[in-house]
Protein backbone atom coordinates (compact mmCIF):
# COMPACT_ATOMS: atom_id res chain seq x y z
CA UNK A 1 0.00 0.00 0.00
CA UNK A 2 1.09 4.00 -0.83
CA UNK A 3 1.77 5.81 1.69
CA UNK A 4 0.29 8.65 2.37
CA UNK A 5 3.54 10.91 1.55
CA UNK A 6 3.86 9.27 -1.82
CA UNK A 7 4.15 11.43 -5.05
CA UNK A 8 5.49 14.33 -2.78
CA UNK A 9 9.05 15.33 -3.03
CA UNK A 10 10.47 17.94 -0.56
CA UNK A 11 13.79 19.86 -0.97
CA UNK A 12 14.70 21.51 2.11
CA UNK A 13 18.20 24.08 1.98
CA UNK A 14 20.55 22.85 4.93
CA UNK A 15 22.19 26.25 7.15
CA UNK A 16 19.15 28.33 8.63
CA UNK A 17 16.06 25.88 7.50
CA UNK A 18 16.96 22.02 8.33
CA UNK A 19 19.87 23.28 10.24
CA UNK A 20 19.53 25.88 12.99
CA UNK A 21 21.94 28.63 12.50
CA UNK A 22 21.07 31.08 15.21
CA UNK A 23 23.74 34.15 15.91
CA UNK A 24 22.17 35.48 19.20
CA UNK A 25 21.81 31.49 20.75
CA UNK A 26 18.48 31.46 21.27
CA UNK A 27 18.09 28.21 19.95
CA UNK A 28 21.37 24.92 20.06
CA UNK A 29 23.36 24.74 16.50
CA UNK A 30 22.49 21.84 14.72
CA UNK A 31 19.14 19.76 13.06
CA UNK A 32 16.25 19.80 15.94
CA UNK A 33 15.46 16.01 16.67
CA UNK A 34 12.14 16.79 15.69
CA UNK A 35 13.30 17.45 12.33
CA UNK A 36 15.24 14.13 12.27
CA UNK A 37 12.77 11.83 12.87
CA UNK A 38 9.76 13.81 11.19
CA UNK A 39 11.90 13.39 8.16
CA UNK A 40 12.39 9.36 8.68
CA UNK A 41 8.97 9.18 9.21
CA UNK A 42 7.92 11.46 5.52
CA UNK A 43 10.79 8.84 3.60
CA UNK A 44 9.52 5.70 5.53
CA UNK A 45 5.63 6.81 4.29
CA UNK A 46 6.59 7.10 0.61
CA UNK A 47 7.79 11.03 0.86
CA UNK A 48 11.02 11.63 -1.19
CA UNK A 49 13.56 14.50 0.37
CA UNK A 50 16.98 15.60 -0.09
CA UNK A 51 18.71 19.00 0.15
CA UNK A 52 19.34 21.87 -1.92
CA UNK A 53 22.51 23.46 -0.93
CA UNK A 54 25.27 26.42 -1.58
CA UNK A 55 27.89 22.77 -0.67
CA UNK A 56 28.96 20.28 -3.62
CA UNK A 57 26.75 17.45 -3.78
CA UNK A 58 29.48 14.96 -2.31
CA UNK A 59 30.37 17.21 0.58
CA UNK A 60 26.94 17.69 1.47
CA UNK A 61 25.70 16.77 5.14
CA UNK A 62 24.40 13.75 5.65
CA UNK A 63 22.99 13.78 9.56
CA UNK A 64 19.84 12.53 7.45
CA UNK A 65 20.50 10.72 4.64
CA UNK A 66 18.17 11.95 1.25
CA UNK A 67 16.22 9.11 -0.25
CA UNK A 68 16.56 11.53 -3.64
CA UNK A 69 19.50 12.83 -5.30
CA UNK A 70 20.58 16.05 -3.74
CA UNK A 71 21.03 19.29 -5.54
CA UNK A 72 24.51 20.83 -4.74
CA UNK A 73 26.50 24.45 -5.66
CA UNK A 74 23.44 26.20 -5.86
CA UNK A 75 21.27 23.92 -8.38
CA UNK A 76 24.41 23.97 -10.40
CA UNK A 77 24.44 20.20 -10.02
CA UNK A 78 22.60 17.22 -9.29
CA UNK A 79 24.04 14.74 -7.53
CA UNK A 80 23.00 11.46 -6.56
CA UNK A 81 24.78 9.56 -3.74
CA UNK A 82 23.13 5.98 -3.82
CA UNK A 83 25.78 5.84 -6.68
CA UNK A 84 27.88 8.51 -6.62
CA UNK A 85 27.26 9.82 -9.65
CA UNK A 86 26.62 13.25 -10.84
CA UNK A 87 23.34 13.43 -12.80
CA UNK A 88 23.66 16.78 -14.18
CA UNK A 89 25.83 19.67 -14.33
CA UNK A 90 24.88 23.45 -14.94
CA UNK A 91 27.97 25.22 -16.78
CA UNK A 92 29.02 29.19 -16.97
CA UNK A 93 29.84 30.19 -20.35
CA UNK A 94 32.99 32.64 -21.06
CA UNK A 95 31.13 35.94 -20.04
CA UNK A 96 32.43 34.66 -15.81
CA UNK A 97 36.10 35.48 -16.90
CA UNK A 98 35.50 39.14 -17.47
CA UNK A 99 32.62 39.43 -14.58
CA UNK A 100 34.75 37.80 -11.98
CA UNK A 101 37.58 39.98 -12.71
CA UNK A 102 35.90 43.08 -12.36
CA UNK A 103 33.47 42.18 -9.11
CA UNK A 104 36.78 41.22 -7.49
CA UNK A 105 38.17 44.40 -7.16
CA UNK A 106 35.24 45.81 -5.79
CA UNK A 107 36.63 47.42 -2.63
CA UNK A 108 34.00 45.39 0.20
CA UNK A 109 35.34 41.94 -1.24
CA UNK A 110 38.41 40.64 0.18
CA UNK A 111 38.40 37.11 -1.28
CA UNK A 112 37.37 35.09 -4.28
CA UNK A 113 36.37 31.21 -4.66
CA UNK A 114 36.02 29.67 -8.09
CA UNK A 115 34.26 26.53 -7.91
CA UNK A 116 34.78 23.78 -10.95
CA UNK A 117 32.70 20.85 -11.28
CA UNK A 118 35.49 18.73 -9.30
CA UNK A 119 37.32 21.30 -7.25
CA UNK A 120 37.41 25.19 -5.85
CA UNK A 121 39.72 27.42 -6.71
CA UNK A 122 40.38 30.61 -3.47
CA UNK A 123 42.26 33.23 -3.83
CA UNK A 124 42.30 36.95 -2.32
CA UNK A 125 40.62 39.29 -4.31
CA UNK A 126 44.02 41.48 -4.49
CA UNK A 127 46.63 38.49 -5.59
CA UNK A 128 47.73 38.92 -9.18
CA UNK A 129 47.83 35.38 -9.67
CA UNK A 130 44.20 35.58 -9.74
CA UNK A 131 43.59 37.47 -12.47
CA UNK A 132 46.30 35.07 -14.75
CA UNK A 133 44.12 31.90 -13.51
CA UNK A 134 40.77 33.45 -14.31
CA UNK A 135 41.80 34.23 -17.64
CA UNK A 136 43.42 30.73 -18.28
CA UNK A 137 41.66 28.31 -16.43
CA UNK A 138 40.16 25.94 -18.90
CA UNK A 139 38.03 23.82 -16.28
CA UNK A 140 34.39 23.77 -16.31
CA UNK A 141 33.39 26.06 -14.06
CA UNK A 142 30.08 26.20 -11.71
CA UNK A 143 29.78 29.25 -9.83
CA UNK A 144 32.04 31.66 -8.32
CA UNK A 145 31.87 33.06 -4.91
CA UNK A 146 32.58 36.58 -3.63
CA UNK A 147 33.53 37.06 0.13
CA UNK A 148 32.90 40.29 1.87
CA UNK A 149 35.16 41.85 4.03
CA UNK A 150 32.70 42.98 6.45
CA UNK A 151 29.23 41.37 6.69
CA UNK A 152 26.10 42.48 4.44
CA UNK A 153 23.23 43.97 6.47
CA UNK A 154 21.07 45.14 3.93
CA UNK A 155 17.81 44.27 2.43
CA UNK A 156 19.19 43.19 -0.64
CA UNK A 157 21.81 40.54 -0.02
CA UNK A 158 23.17 41.38 -3.12
CA UNK A 159 24.56 45.09 -3.87
CA UNK A 160 22.24 46.34 -6.38
CA UNK A 161 25.17 47.58 -8.99
CA UNK A 162 26.55 43.95 -8.79
CA UNK A 163 22.86 42.62 -10.31
CA UNK A 164 22.67 45.64 -12.51
CA UNK A 165 26.06 44.12 -13.67
CA UNK A 166 25.45 40.69 -13.71
CA UNK A 167 21.80 40.89 -15.75
CA UNK A 168 21.76 39.09 -18.80
CA UNK A 169 24.73 37.56 -17.93
CA UNK A 170 25.16 35.45 -15.07
CA UNK A 171 23.05 34.74 -12.37
CA UNK A 172 24.14 36.51 -8.99
CA UNK A 173 22.37 35.30 -5.53
CA UNK A 174 23.56 35.06 -2.08
CA UNK A 175 23.03 31.95 0.42
CA UNK A 176 24.28 34.42 3.64
CA UNK A 177 25.53 37.69 5.01
CA UNK A 178 29.12 37.02 4.23
CA UNK A 179 29.17 36.22 0.35
CA UNK A 180 27.66 36.78 -3.15
CA UNK A 181 28.17 34.32 -5.93
CA UNK A 182 26.88 34.07 -9.68
CA UNK A 183 25.91 31.60 -11.76
CA UNK A 184 25.39 30.33 -15.41
CA UNK A 185 22.21 32.38 -16.09
CA UNK A 186 19.84 30.68 -15.75
CA UNK A 187 21.32 27.77 -13.60
CA UNK A 188 19.85 28.44 -9.41
CA UNK A 189 18.16 26.25 -7.13
CA UNK A 190 14.82 26.37 -8.96
CA UNK A 191 16.18 25.38 -11.82
CA UNK A 192 17.39 22.69 -9.70
CA UNK A 193 14.08 21.49 -8.43
CA UNK A 194 12.21 21.98 -11.28
CA UNK A 195 14.53 19.47 -12.93
CA UNK A 196 14.43 17.12 -10.21
CA UNK A 197 10.96 17.09 -9.86
CA UNK A 198 10.55 16.06 -13.63
CA UNK A 199 13.62 13.14 -13.08
CA UNK A 200 11.43 11.60 -10.27
CA UNK A 201 8.19 11.71 -11.32
CA UNK A 202 7.13 13.97 -8.24
CA UNK A 203 3.22 14.86 -8.54
CA UNK A 204 3.85 17.71 -5.77
CA UNK A 205 7.00 19.60 -4.96
CA UNK A 206 7.61 21.19 -1.46
CA UNK A 207 10.40 23.19 -0.87
CA UNK A 208 11.88 25.63 2.14
CA UNK A 209 14.25 28.21 2.67
CA UNK A 210 15.62 31.29 4.41
CA UNK A 211 17.94 33.14 1.96
CA UNK A 212 18.38 35.06 -1.29
CA UNK A 213 19.53 31.69 -3.21
CA UNK A 214 16.21 30.14 -2.03
CA UNK A 215 13.66 32.21 -3.46
CA UNK A 216 14.05 30.66 -7.15
CA UNK A 217 12.96 27.01 -5.57
CA UNK A 218 10.49 28.30 -3.31
CA UNK A 219 8.68 30.40 -6.53
CA UNK A 220 9.25 26.75 -8.41
CA UNK A 221 7.80 24.81 -5.84
CA UNK A 222 3.55 23.52 -5.72
CA UNK A 223 3.92 25.15 -2.06
CA UNK A 224 6.79 27.16 -1.14
CA UNK A 225 7.62 27.77 2.37
CA UNK A 226 10.08 30.39 4.04
CA UNK A 227 11.15 29.92 7.77
CA UNK A 228 10.50 32.49 10.88
CA UNK A 229 14.26 33.38 10.90
CA UNK A 230 14.01 33.89 6.34
CA UNK A 231 15.25 36.93 4.95
CA UNK A 232 11.75 39.14 4.24
CA UNK A 233 12.47 38.97 0.55
CA UNK A 234 12.21 35.09 0.83
CA UNK A 235 9.54 35.22 3.09
CA UNK A 236 7.09 37.90 0.45
CA UNK A 237 8.34 34.95 -2.50
CA UNK A 238 6.96 31.97 -0.29
CA UNK A 239 3.56 30.53 -0.21
CA UNK A 240 3.83 30.14 3.30
CA UNK A 241 5.89 31.27 6.50
CA UNK A 242 6.30 28.57 9.04
CA UNK A 243 8.14 28.77 12.27
CA UNK A 244 11.77 29.43 13.37
CA UNK A 245 14.09 26.66 12.09
CA UNK A 246 15.48 26.27 15.55
CA UNK A 247 11.95 25.50 16.53
CA UNK A 248 12.26 22.06 14.38
CA UNK A 249 10.76 24.04 11.12
CA UNK A 250 11.13 21.18 9.00
CA UNK A 251 8.98 18.60 11.30
CA UNK A 252 6.48 21.13 11.24
CA UNK A 253 5.92 21.43 7.45
CA UNK A 254 6.01 17.47 7.65
CA UNK A 255 2.89 17.44 9.82
CA UNK A 256 1.05 20.69 8.07
CA UNK A 257 1.49 18.65 5.08
CA UNK A 258 -0.02 14.87 6.15
CA UNK A 259 -3.09 16.98 7.92
CA UNK A 260 -3.71 18.76 4.77
CA UNK A 261 -3.43 15.56 2.28
CA UNK A 262 -5.84 13.43 5.13
CA UNK A 263 -8.07 16.99 4.66
CA UNK A 264 -7.41 18.91 1.92
CA UNK A 265 -8.08 22.42 1.70
CA UNK A 266 -5.62 23.39 -0.74
CA UNK A 267 -6.15 22.80 -4.78
CA UNK A 268 -2.59 21.52 -4.55
CA UNK A 269 -2.86 19.15 -1.97
CA UNK A 270 -5.36 17.22 -4.73
CA UNK A 271 -1.95 16.37 -6.35
CA UNK A 272 -1.19 13.86 -4.26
Amino acid sequence: MAGIFEGVLFCSDYDGTLCAHDPIGTYPRGIPAENMEALQYFMDNGGLFTLCTGRRGRSAPMDIRPNAPIIGLSGTEIYDPATDTVLETFLMDEAWRQITEELMLRPDVVKISIVSDTDAYPFPSDDPAAADFIRTFDGRVCKVMFYFREPRLSPDPVPPEVRKRCAGLVNPLSNGTNAFQITALHAHKGTGVRNLKKRTGSRLLVCAGDWDGDIPMLREADIGYAVANAHDSVKAAADRVTVHAGEGAIARIIRDLEDEIRYPTDAKLSLV
